[in-house]
């Protein structure tokens, strides 16, 4: 299938850890994909994963190919949310007023949660 493709693939794997709740041949199956991916020319897989599932992902099959390529974000703090916000706001040309941004702040659940992020 991949032969298709003429241009490099990039292929992103948000909250990887639900393959973790699959059935044990479910989740083979998809982790041998993705391992066939990511050794296929031109082809980059990233997968994002919740620390709390490091475990489950340490002794997948997957693990010695990810263990020396990982990257590791910490959670934001508070000027780190700052900057989360009014970071790609500005870059649009918009300006958000200092009050939101100290009360998303102040109102966010706890570091790592800058998705959640509103305003009530």
């Amino acid at each position: 299938m991949l032969e298709r493709f003429s241009q490099p693939l990039l292929l992103i794997v948000d909250q990887f850890e639900e393959v973790f709740t699959f059935g044990q041949a479910e989740a083979a199956r998809f982790q041998e994909a993705l391992l066939h991916l990511s050794n296929t020319p031109a082809t980059c897989v990233v997968l994002t994963v919740r620390a709390d599932f490091y475990p489950d992902l340490m002794i997948s099959p997957l693990w010695p190919y990810i263990q020396p390529q990982r990257i590791e974000i910490v959670p934001l703090d508070a000027a780190g949310l700052r900057q989360a916000i009014v970071g790609p706001a500005r870059v649009v040309g918009v300006e958000v007023e200092a009050a939101l941004v100290e009360r998303l702040v102040a109102h966010a659940p706890g570091a790592g949660h800058v998705a959640l992020l509103q305003e009530p």
